[in-house]
């Protein structure tokens, strides 16, 4: 082989090699701003999902009994206290989310009387309050997983982000609500 050649298949190589390490560099910044913005929501999501327990018990005593609603709500909160990861943790909220929507429009419609019951109330109202503050977060997370997504998707990066193991779609928060 001729020495140009070579020189050539190096010029060739290296040029690889740096497109492939400014490639994972941006993967890696995506993926941190996946979870740089999910910090934030959590620590909003985390209390309101400690008062899971606590409406869950609420109906449970005002009914008398356990539903599937309040079974599923109370599953659903369970995975989201064992998830490992943040991508775990967003599907066990996003479930938790639709379960807890069900759970307090199907009380309110089976069980008229609860709506004026004074913890009732006062949990429905912990909840309302902190969709509020949940919304704003929810739309960056969901703003930083479009671009997340969108990066991992175009070409070349498909193949570096295959190469390096990096998802090839984030999970989005799907507030129910």
């Amino acid at each position: 082989m001729k020495r140009s050649t070579i020189w050539i298949l190096a010029i060739v190589v290296a040029m690889l090699a740096g497109l492939c390490i400014v490639k994972y560099n941006a993967l890696a910044t995506n993926d941190q701003a996946l979870e740089n913005a999910w910090a934030p929501l959590q620590n909003i999501l985390r209390p309101r999902y400690d008062a899971v327990p606590k409406y869950v018990n609420e109906v449970i005593l005002y009914t008398g009994k356990g539903d599937s609603t309040t079974k599923s709500l109370s599953e659903t909160y369970k995975e989201f206290q064992e998830a490992r990861n943040y991508e775990d943790q967003i599907r066990s909220a996003n479930r938790i989310e639709e379960a807890l929507s069900v759970s307090i429009i199907e009380a309110g419609q089976r069980y008229p009387g609860i709506a004026s019951h004074y913890q009732f109330m006062n949990l429905k109202a912990g909840f309302q309050a902190s969709s509020v503050q949940i919304q704003p977060l929810a739309d960056a997370y969901n703003s930083a997983v479009d671009r997340y997504n969108t990066y991992v998707r175009k070409f070349p990066n498909d193949l570096v982000a295959l190469i390096l193991g990096f998802q090839s779609k984030a999970p989005y928060f799907m507030r129910q609500g």
